[in-house]
């Protein structure tokens, strides 16, 4: 079975009362399928929307998956994912807006190497491209879209991929669920090569949920950031500043209280410190948390 090292999204096997005990991946086409690979109830409880084995082998060894969804009584399923065009394309993994309207999903429907996001009624009909096109100068080595979240209201997408027809460095976008407003870059500035937004470590800001806050090599190829930014635009606020002569890691972070607790080697000893700052103003100026140790083995 081909199956994708990146998926997202994890069946839940559990079932609340007044679940039906008929089977509901009895699909209709022409293949047996070998079986579901992973499901999930929408939020309204209606439709159950599924990943199965598509039966189809071709070439050996690589069995692409369908999207499909149904109603949660049973019924006919409905194939939602778009026309698979290569060998090895498939869907790796998907998820349901909160309304239960739309499953967004992830594929490489049209390039074996990219991965793309779409988005389609979750009772049938035309898929939407949520994401830009790399361009014919994108180098293609690898999927250009690595992970995904839907915004807290449920109306945005904010994703991390790879669409700069020049080079292949990883960047923050979000996009209407729809495809309205249509995609457009949110990570700080202008990216060094080489210089990604880290892949995970980001997250929807706990009190401010218009904003995500971010890790990554932003302004410099060897010096990790931690950016605060605005869900609809370019409106960066960088949290951390790092002093002449300060040392290169990846920083740790995490929400508490309404504001940011991070930890990384930002002073000129280049050990590493406890900081806090607010996810909606920049600086971290009076913010240092932990007291300076004064030597090589003083790391928080």
């Amino acid at each position: 079975i081909f199956l994708v090292a990146l998926a997202i999204i994890t069946a839940s096997a559990s079932h609340g009362p007044g679940c039906p005990s008929t089977p509901l991946s009895t699909q209709g086409w022409a293949h047996k399928p070998a079986g579901v690979v992973s499901f999930t109830e929408s939020p309204n409880a209606l439709y159950v929307v599924y990943l199965a084995d598509s039966g189809r082998v071709a070439p050996p060894g690589a069995t692409p998956n369908f999207l499909w969804s149904v109603p949660a009584t049973g019924g006919a399923p409905v194939r939602l994912n778009r026309p698979l065009e290569t060998d090895t394309s498939t869907v790796s993994d998907f998820i349901i807006t909160p309304d239960s309207s739309l499953v967004v999903y992830r594929s490489n429907a049209r390039q074996a190497a990219e991965f793309e996001l779409w988005s389609v009624p979750i009772t049938g009909g035309a898929s939407t491209q949520l994401n830009p096109n790399k361009g014919a100068a994108g180098t293609g080595t690898v999927p250009s879209i690595i992970d995904y979240r839907l915004a807290p209201d449920g109306t945005t997408l904010v994703f991390r991929g790879s669409f700069n027809p020049t080079t292949p460095d990883f960047e923050l976008y979000s996009v209407g669920v729809t495809g309205t407003p249509a995609a457009a870059r949110i990570s700080k500035g202008a990216q060094p090569a080489g210089g990604d937004v880290d892949a995970g470590n980001w997250q929807f800001t706990a009190v401010a949920p218009t904003r995500v806050i971010y890790t990554g090599q932003i302004d410099t190829a060897d010096k990790d950031i931690l950016s605060s930014d605005l869900v609809s635009d370019a409106s960066a606020l960088v949290l951390n500043v790092p002093k002449a002569g300060s040392g290169v890691a990846a920083i740790t972070f995490t929400q508490c209280g309404g504001r940011v607790i991070f930890r990384g080697p930002f002073e000129t000893d280049a050990l590493f410190y406890l900081y806090s700052a607010s996810p909606t103003s920049a600086g971290v100026a009076g913010n240092l948390l932990s007291q300076p140790q004064g030597t090589a083995t003083g790391d928080v």
